[in-house]
């Protein structure tokens, strides 16, 4: 539930949005979020700021979306359309080598995300193609 329903405003995207955040930190550890967590407790602490984690090797990527999605701030969180268009990105980039291809930009790491190809490795700068608004 996110801070803002706890604390009884209006339910909106942006609270499904919180949602989608917190669905992708259970899908990166494959543990339910806040499993280790007291009920009681858990209401003050979501409105304190915490947020369940991340498993080791996440890409750092994912963790940026999903944190955006968890912000206290409803008005920081992305609108569902950005959160569709970050991720159709993720499945195109990382499903067709040609969509790849297109998106290779330097070989230098910049706050990127490594990407294999044909010719070495690669890096696709995420930050300048769908994080900039982050």
């Amino acid at each position: 539930m996110s801070p803002e329903v706890l604390k009884h405003e209006p339910y909106t995207q942006k609270s499904d949005i919180y949602s989608f955040g917190i669905l992708m930190t259970e899908i990166s550890t494959g543990l339910s979020p806040f499993h280790d967590y007291k009920k009681e407790d858990l209401a003050v602490s979501i409105l304190n700021g915490f947020r369940p984690g991340f498993a080791e090797n996440t890409p750092s990527f994912y963790i940026q979306l999903a944190k955006r999605c968890m912000d206290f701030n409803p008005e920081k969180r992305p609108t569902a359309k950005e959160a569709k268009d970050i991720v159709e990105f993720w499945y195109l980039a990382f499903s067709n080598s040609n969509v790849i291809d297109e998106f290779v930009l330097t070989k230098v790491p910049n706050s990127s995300v490594p990407v294999n190809s044909n010719n070495g490795n690669y890096y696709l700068l995420l930050n300048n193609i769908i994080f900039n608004t982050i």
